[in-house]
């Protein structure tokens, strides 16, 4: 998302719930009313999503989006987000990995209006976080984590299970995607992909 400041980036990843052409249909959507979103309403995290959600309301057909919305500053080391309901972004530092939560749980785009979220006190907010030690930030889709195999007939492990050691180890590594994405496989074995991937990682 393009914003004033040569310093900042704004990041937004969404995942839409269900395949095929109308959730095709919904993506349309929410590209068309990140286009038509004034620069204002795009350097508030919580004001894009509200936005979003209110375009795209009438069409959704009792379909879902989720969506994390993020603003990284460069200069000031920071990341202003909002999330709607989506897995929460992983920051890599030289010390430790770790998921960036909102406090309290946000709702998908498409579940209630602006109205609707306002009187059951759910509306998007935002969250400033200091990236002042972040070498790294992940955000990606559920798919990423819900991969899953049976280790037994009463035991089955999930990708996220392992994820943040796996972060960890290759967290400081040049190919950083290709080694992620070869654990996937890796755990994945001739499993057929349970879901789509997005994934974004921005050096810090």
């Amino acid at each position: 998302v393009s914003l004033a400041s040569p310093d900042k980036v704004g990041i937004l990843i969404s995942d839409v719930a269900g395949h095929g052409v109308p959730s095709a249909l919904i993506t349309a959507l929410l590209k068309s009313a990140i286009n038509q979103s004034s620069i204002e309403i795009k350097e508030n995290p919580a004001e894009l999503l509200n936005f979003i959600n209110e375009f795209i309301f009438d069409y959704i057909d009792n379909r879902f989006v989720t969506a994390v919305y993020g603003i990284l500053d460069f200069k000031a080391k920071t990341l202003l987000f909002s999330n709607a309901g989506h897995p929460s972004p992983y920051i890599l530092s030289e010390e430790k990995v770790y998921l960036e939560k909102q406090e309290g749980r946000s709702l998908p785009l498409g579940i209630l209006n602006k109205s609707q979220l306002a009187k059951q006190s759910k509306e998007y907010k935002n969250t400033s976080v200091s990236l002042a030690y972040a070498k790294k930030i992940l955000f990606y889709t559920d798919g990423l984590l819900e991969q899953c195999k049976e280790i037994s007939d009463e035991k089955t492990v999930y990708f996220e299970d392992g994820l943040e050691d796996i972060l960890e180890n290759i967290k400081s590594k040049s190919n950083f995607f290709d080694l992620l994405l070869g654990e996937y496989d890796k755990f994945s074995a001739d499993k057929e992909q349970m879901d789509d991937i997005c994934l974004i990682s921005v050096d810090l």
